[in-house]
């Protein structure tokens, strides 16, 4: 019942001798080998630990690893769940021995509370902030470092709950209407790019997400998707402020809805999009829910008319699980219902392919077929947010796939420094 097993099923192991094994796969799959960076339990303590057991182990949160730190204490509330955890440098890690000799992580239910903690100097350090926040932390004089996650946010349209969306011609006027750069900047503060893609910038050679066309205007963007619609024969409803498309004596109102989750962000770019659609013609309701609710009620379900919703792409790219006709079901992750026979054969081939670059062609073939089709409306890519303390040296993100990533060279970073006097030091 692990998370983890679908990416080991039908996999075989052999052991080769004490320090080798030997994993055999039915098929190709060239990402396989980023299945093998999970983390090695300890057989003594888990050894006897039942499936079912397993979510409720002990070790969950008194954990044993052998990572640059190790466990000093913890503090639990009143019902047993840990508050924070007191870390102490491990001298016997395998890359050298921290230069920090102390962390402490704290835990806090929401984003105000965390943010008031830092505010009091209760912690130095915080992740999952918001775009305003990071601004608001800037100004005084604090530090934010910003990297950009292999993750993208679009609307996803579901044709099959929302007929009205099955026109083509409809889809694209809503992706004209759209003005990304203005989401970026006011819902973002700019703390992110516009894309137009399912494939986060830099993962493609030759893109970094800053090509932008040049930038149209409200009128244009406007007009230009009227243009569109009324070539398509919808009609403007004067009565009703609606566009409406009339064939063998049915008529299809311009409607629909767009589902999200209650996160500051999401809400406001669904009422940004609201506005942006209803300028030309479109009648639009927002259904905000908690993410749980979302996610059990309304994804899993393929409940929605418009998705608007984030997909986290791992460090090899790999998009079958969000494209392929497969994984339009609970629990593939298909969420726009895509169904294209190319786009299975160029995901199908690029999984079985071991050289990048050849991977890397298919996946170009890939987003010209999607763009084409206009499955969802690719808006922006957020960074990640990360405020560090001032004096925080040896610092740097690398290459991030998870947010957990920015401490894989934990043991480098330091803040205290020592002089040393100018006749001592290295000559250049």
């Amino acid at each position: 019942k692990s998370p983890k097993r679908a990416n080991w099923d039908s996999v075989k192991v052999e052991k080769i001798n004490e320090r080798e094994i030997k994993f055999i796969l039915k098929q190709p799959y060239a990402p396989f080998l980023e299945n093998a960076t999970m983390g090695i339990l300890p057989k003594h303590i888990w050894n006897n630990v039942g499936a079912e057991e397993f979510p409720f182990g002990l070790f969950n949160t008194n954990p044993i690893g052998s990572g640059p730190y190790k466990l000093k204490s913890i503090e639990r509330n009143a019902s047993g769940i840990p508050v924070y955890y007191r870390l102490e440098s491990f001298n016997r890690y395998a890359f050298s021995e921290p230069l920090i000799e102390n962390l402490v992580l704290r835990f806090f239910q929401n984003n105000s509370a965390l943010v008031s903690a830092y505010d009091n100097g209760a912690i130095e350090s915080m992740a999952n902030i918001y775009p305003k926040q990071a601004t608001d932390i800037r100004s005084k004089n604090g530090r934010v470092e910003r990297t950009p996650l292999p993750r993208i946010f679009a609307v996803f349209f579901n044709q099959n709950q929302a007929p009205v969306l099955a026109n083509k011609e409809v889809r694209q006027a809503l992706e004209l209407a759209t003005d990304k750069e203005a989401i970026v900047q006011n819902v973002l503060n700019g703390e992110g790019i516009e894309i137009a893609s399912p494939i986060p910038p830099g993962l493609l050679p030759g893109t970094t997400g800053e090509e932008k066309d040049e930038p149209l205007t409200e009128e244009q963007r406007i007009a230009g998707a009227k243009k569109i619609l009324e070539n398509a024969k919808w009609k403007w409803n004067e009565e009703k402020k609606v566009y409406e498309k009339t064939v063998k004596k049915e008529t299809s109102t311009l409607a629909f809805s767009i589902s999200t989750s209650n996160a500051p962000e999401l809400k406001a770019t669904a009422e940004m999009l609201k506005t942006m659609w209803e300028k030309i013609g479109v009648s639009v309701e927002l259904k905000i829910s908690e993410i749980g609710e979302l996610n059990q009620s309304v994804i899993r379900s393929r409940k929605y008319d418009a998705l608007l919703f984030g997909e986290i792409i791992g460090r090899d790219l790999d998009l079958f699980a969000f494209w392929h006709s497969s994984q339009r079901n609970d629990p593939g992750l298909n969420i726009a219902l895509y169904t294209n026979a190319v786009a299975d054969k160029l995901l199908e081939d690029a999984r079985a392919i071991s050289d990048r670059d050849s991977r890397l062609e298919k996946y170009i073939a890939l987003e010209k077929e999607i763009l084409n089709d206009y499955p969802a409306i690719f808006i922006y890519s957020p960074d990640f947010l990360y405020v560090v303390p001032n004096n925080l040296r040896g610092f740097n993100f690398g290459h991030l796939t998870t947010p957990a990533e920015r401490f894989l060279d934990i043991e480098k970073w330091y803040i205290e420094t020592e002089r040393v006097w100018k006749m001592f030091a290295p000559q250049q």
